[in-house]
């Protein structure tokens, strides 16, 4: 069982078919997909691929038992096509809109699509990114 909110969004890429079948799951990085090569230099990998970060985590509430904290996750994709990559993203708002799930450290309560961005990057592939505000509990 994962441990933390980005790595139970991973795992739940891998346990939904719509989302599997656009981007498989070893193409589903927590963070930055970078690589060290034999020779030590950082080079990116090459997509289609999804990378799930969470940024700015707060604090709702805290009681003798957990923690209820809010972050936002973004989950960008990364492809060559611009309609692919837009996608991707429009079925991780279907697949993903109010999804509640189990992790080692609590439960995800609640995952609410907020923005959508784009932008072309200079050799030419698409990166399309949601950010999705999530509600979670932490056992303390």
């Amino acid at each position: 069982m994962s441990n933390t909110i980005e790595q139970t969004l991973r795992d739940a890429w891998g346990t939904t078919p719509a989302l599997a079948a656009l981007v498989p799951n070893n193409k589903v990085f927590v963070g930055y997909p970078l690589t060290r090569t034999n020779a030590g230099n950082i080079t990116e990998l090459t997509g289609p691929l999804v990378t799930i970060k969470e940024q700015a985590v707060n604090k709702v509430v805290r009681n003798n038992e957990c923690e209820i904290l809010t972050s936002l996750v973004r989950v960008a994709a990364f492809h060559k096509e611009r309609d692919k990559a837009h996608a991707i993203i429009s079925q991780v708002f279907d697949s993903w809109n109010r999804l509640e799930a189990t992790y080692s450290r609590g439960k995800l309560m609640d995952l609410k699509p907020q923005t959508e961005t784009e932008t072309q990057d200079p050799d030419g592939s698409w990166h399309v990114a949601l950010t999705l505000q999530a509600l979670y509990s932490v056992t303390v």
